[in-house]
């Protein structure tokens, strides 16, 4: 059982969970701790991390997302305020940086494939405007598979008098014709964003990635503790007002807030959850002779020792939890 939120509902667990044969796989240590408060057994949850796309993490050394971190960093930070106090340490772990990227920074809103708060477009296109007329700012209005979202897109654009820039590339819409082509699509789109704007979902998890998260209102309370751990965790940033986002968003980029929010959510969250389930249903054997046949490999970094990763067995954890005094109720 893969949980997909930073906490945990009761109705997760089965009515009687400490007979349970359901493995866990919790992406958070609140979840864990949630789960043991319901009477799971802990040989049955292992913390592995949110089951990212392969496609954005490239295999267990993670070259692609190394890759478009080094370029994000760059794109986010325009007057390198971030980059000289971090200089030593980001290169230390990616490696040099582009001394410039071609595109100006993309910033992707996606908030809910349900169409949640499309109205927000209307609000904050006005002001972002003259950014994306001067080729300051590239945007990407994520519709998912759903025309009417993307008509209501339209109109925004239409309203703020970006017809032109929607024609020209400076802006555009994600509409795809069916989930599979959606996944496919949006994976695709996140390897050249900057900022994502959306809800604090499951996409919550993605600022694992070095994407600054930009969380617009939770809906639901899982959507609440997920805005909360992305933004305890140094990746999330709450929005404002989004009628004055042109002033707000630009001040965080000049500031190099977005390019912190990077760097954090990269050394802090965790990146290794699909290659820690993978291994844990295949086995460490079968999971060897595929990264051996997909012409990956871990040698290069064990997770255990790049940032992000959680290298205690459940032992070793129930341990440090008795070590320092927290209780299984003590998840609130």
């Amino acid at each position: 059982c893969v949980v997909t939120d930073s906490d945990v509902n009761r109705v997760w667990a089965p009515f009687h969970p400490a007979r349970t044969n359901i493995k866990y796989f919790a992406p958070s240590m609140r979840v864990r701790r949630r789960l043991k408060a319901y009477g799971v057994p802990p040989d049955r949850i292992i913390v592995t991390g949110y089951p990212l796309p392969h496609g954005l993490l490239g295999g267990p050394d993670v070259p692609v997302l190394r890759h478009n971190l080094r370029r994000r960093l760059v794109a986010l930070d325009p007057r390198r305020r971030f980059l000289r106090e971090g200089r030593e340490e980001i290169s230390y772990f990616l490696g040099e940086l582009p001394d410039s990227v071609p595109e100006p920074p993309h910033l992707v809103f996606a908030v809910g494939g349900a169409g949640a708060q499309v109205e927000m477009a209307f609000q904050f296109l006005p002001s972002l405007a003259r950014r994306i007329r001067r080729k300051k700012l590239r945007i990407t209005l994520v519709a998912g598979i759903r025309p009417e979202v993307a008509e209501l897109f339209r109109e925004a654009i239409r309203r703020a008098e970006l017809t032109e820039e929607l024609e020209a590339g400076g802006i555009s819409i994600l509409l795809a014709n069916g989930h599979h082509d959606y996944f496919q699509q949006f994976n695709a789109l996140l390897h050249d964003a900057d900022i994502l704007w959306t809800k604090p979902s499951e996409l919550s998890f993605f600022g694992a990635l070095g994407l600054p998260l930009l969380f617009s209102t939770p809906v639901g309370s899982h959507e609440r503790y997920n805005r909360r751990w992305a933004i305890d965790g140094g990746s999330g940033l709450k929005q404002y007002d989004p009628r004055h986002a042109g002033d707000w968003l630009w001040e965080m980029l000049k500031d190099g807030t977005f390019a912190g929010a990077a760097w954090t959510g990269y050394m802090r969250m965790p990146k290794f959850g699909l290659y820690r389930i993978w291994e844990e249903v295949l086995g460490t054997a079968a999971f060897e002779a595929c990264l051996t046949e997909q012409g990956m490999t871990r040698t290069q970094h064990a997770p255990s020792t790049l940032p992000g990763a959680f290298p205690l067995d459940s032992h070793d954890l129930d341990a440090s939890d008795e070590e320092n005094g927290l209780a299984e109720s003590d998840v609130a």
